[in-house]
């Protein structure tokens, strides 16, 4: 009798899991276990400290440091331009696998300073931080190398906790900003590049006051139910000025793997500017970039 009920017990968990699975692969926007994914405590003291790095006449530049919810220390960098006449707008920038927050603040393959630049012309406050095991962040002699290996393993455990808990401290380092910066009814800015890209899209999918959206070559995320494969999240961003810059020969992200996060994706202010490259966009791909900011402004 015992053993009998532990098979229809054992079974009856079996059911409700696969039922589960299939309902958050179809339907992610009405389940909270997606969002409880990414959920933060907005009651801890995550002791903010802000310190001055440099400052003229155009821009004060900023040392962030802070705790996130779960205890981890987090650094980053806040620039603030000054002078302007409009209200403040806001910019989150989220950096690649394997480089850190200075891939936008320094001349690099990628072009990033330049979009930091123009961000800050045209009235953004620009905030980056490192993300979890990189830069600053490294722990348990972990780094990024080891974080790919992680991520396509049958322990992808990791990885999935480095993505998650640095969308995170983005979600906690946004609201602390609105409030620092007194940002209210304004545009909110996110972008990024590869992995940066796709916790960009991660994070538009749950703060909905992030209202314009510019990822670049977001990866594929081929397991059917990862926390973090973007497809089963962006259907939450439905009104967001968008544009996703794909390479034709990405190995990481076909041209059909592409589309169909694309077409996921709810808001009917979207695009998508196909490059022929590969994973790493052409050095002219920053125009594309700074057009879309152009087009923010009008």
């Amino acid at each position: 009798m015992k053993i009998l009920k532990l098979i229809l017990i054992s079974n009856l968990i079996i059911h409700s899991f696969v039922t589960w699975s299939k309902e958050v692969v179809s339907d992610p926007s009405s389940h909270s276990i997606m969002s409880q994914w990414f959920s933060i405590d907005s009651s801890f003291d995550n002791k903010f400290e802000k310190t001055l790095l440099s400052e003229d006449d155009n821009i004060a530049k900023y040392s962030l440091s802070f705790i996130s919810d779960d205890r981890q220390p987090v650094n980053g960098i806040l620039a603030v331009p000054k002078n302007k006449s409009e209200s403040l707008k806001l910019a989150l920038l989220l950096h690649a696998m394997g480089t850190d927050q200075n891939l936008w603040w320094n001349p690099n393959k990628i072009s990033g300073s330049k979009i930091s630049e123009k961000l800050l012309q045209q009235g953004y406050a620009v905030l980056t931080l490192d993300a979890r095991r990189h830069g600053k962040r490294v722990s348990d002699g972990l780094g990024p190398k080891d974080m790919i290996a992680k991520a396509h393993s049958e322990q992808p455990r990791l990885y999935t906790d480095m993505i998650i808990g640095t969308v995170r401290d983005y979600r906690i380092a946004l609201e602390w900003a609105q409030k620092e910066l007194h940002l209210e009814n304004t545009s909110i800015l996110v972008a990024g590049y590869s992995m940066g890209a796709q916790m960009s899209l991660l994070l538009a999918s749950y703060e909905s006051e992030i209202n314009q959206v510019m990822v670049m070559v977001p990866p594929f995320v081929n397991e059917s139910q990862s926390p973090v494969a973007p497809r089963l999240h962006v259907s939450r961003i439905n009104e967001a000025e968008l544009i996703i810059l794909a390479a034709r020969q990405d190995p990481y992200s076909t041209q059909e793997n592409y589309e169909l996060v694309f077409n996921k994706i709810s808001t009917p202010k979207k695009s998508i500017k196909w490059f022929d490259s590969g994973h790493l966009l052409p050095a002219d791909y920053f125009e594309t970039a700074l057009n879309f900011i152009d087009k923010l402004s009008i």
